[in-house]
This record gives C-alpha cells, structure tokens and sequence, in this order.
C-alpha cells in the first residue's frame, strides 16, 4: 500500500495514518464511496447545484480532506478528464503513466483562491492516466510546472501545496534541497543544479486559471 501511494504522488509523512480499503460505518451516514452511497448505481445523489449523480462524470471534482491533532486540514485534490481512448495509459510493465501534458482550457482554480506569492498543487486524471502539476502564482501571474524534480523524480512537496520557500521567491524540492527559479524552472542550486522542471503551459482568463 505504501509503494502504491507513493507512486502515484501522495505527499506520505512519518506519522501519517492509512487505511486499507474503504473506511465506512453501518449508517448511510458513514459510507465512505460514492458506490456505497448510491448502493451500486441505483440511487441518485443530490450535489451542489441541483443536480444528481450516480457516478463520478469526466469533468468532475473529487476532493478528499482529513483533520489532524495540531494542524490544519489536508487535501487532496482529483479531477477526472475525458479521454475516450485510454490508449497509452500504461506502459509496457502495466504499470500507470506519468503524463506530462493536459489538454487546454481545463478550469483550475480561481487566480484569488491562491496566495501572492503561493502555489498549489492539481492531479488530473485523464481517462486511465494521471498528470501531476502545480501552480505558482507571482502578482497577477502564474507558472505551471510538471510536478517531478529532475534529481530523483519524486514530488517536489511533501506537506501538500509546500513549494515555495519561505521567503516565497524560490520554488524548493522538499527531499533534497534543489531551488528552482519561478520563472523558468530552473535549477540554481542543490543536487540538479544547471537542469530544469518541465513546464506545463497555464494562463489566467476571467480571473480563473486554466490549462493552455
């Protein structure tokens, strides 16, 4: 359970609880899927909006938070793309793929949900495969990058959305101490020095920032 959380991007700390399988209770009000909750299919869920649901639709929003004793809540947010051929999702150990693009014009988050300077991390799911990115945002701009340092290819944050340094003017990988320059990804310092992250083009439209 551990190697598969890992690989696929969570932000795993000493301490951090896990759970295997579906946490539920007895109640409806302890179901922990949206399975169970819709007993299968044949019950509709009422969300936000008026409308209802049976199953998680492409376009969708999942966001998952907990409590913890002493800090804040922790998110993790997941958003499912369309893709109708999931062709490509997995490599030839059937294990999934790491995308590196998204299509354009995928809403994010609005540029104010941010803070200046801030950044914010974003997993899209497109059919069976998964991008993993984040956002920085400096005044009225933002930069996206492909979430993976180029030292050893992990995350570059380990508590969630942790990516700028204190000061806020470099992005800073949370394993190794590699510092990156905002405005091009490059690295300044640490074990990567002189390598880069891969960009991942995004742009504000309306005050909300999406995909380009």
């Amino acid at each position: 359970m551990l190697t598969h959380h890992a690989a696929n991007g969570c932000n795993l700390n000493p301490g951090d609880l896990l759970g295997t399988g579906t946490i539920s209770g007895p109640d409806p009000e302890g179901f922990g899927s949206l399975l169970e909750i819709t007993r299968g299919g044949a019950e509709q869920l009422s969300v936000p909006g008026g409308e209802a649901r049976t199953f998680l639709e492409d376009g969708g929003e999942v966001i998952l938070s907990a409590h913890r004793p002493g800090g804040g809540p922790r998110f993790h947010r997941l958003r499912r793309l369309p893709r109708p051929d999931p062709a490509g999702a997995m490599n030839a150990t059937g294990e999934l793929v790491r995308l590196t693009a998204t299509p354009p014009g995928e809403a994010l988050c609005p540029l104010e949900a941010l803070a200046d300077p801030g950044a914010r991390n974003f997993v899209l799911q497109i059919g069976q495969a998964r991008f993993h990115g984040f956002v920085v945002r400096k005044g009225q701009s933002v930069l996206g990058y492909v979430d993976r340092c180029p030292h050893m290819g992990l995350p570059l944050a380990r508590p969630l959305d942790d990516y700028l340094t204190p000061c806020g003017e470099l992005i800073a990988c949370g394993w190794h101490g590699a510092l990156f320059r905002p405005e091009d990804g490059r690295c300044l310092g640490g074990p990567c020095a002189g390598q880069s992250l891969l960009a991942w083009p995004v742009a504000v439209s309306e005050g909300v920032i999406r995909t380009a």
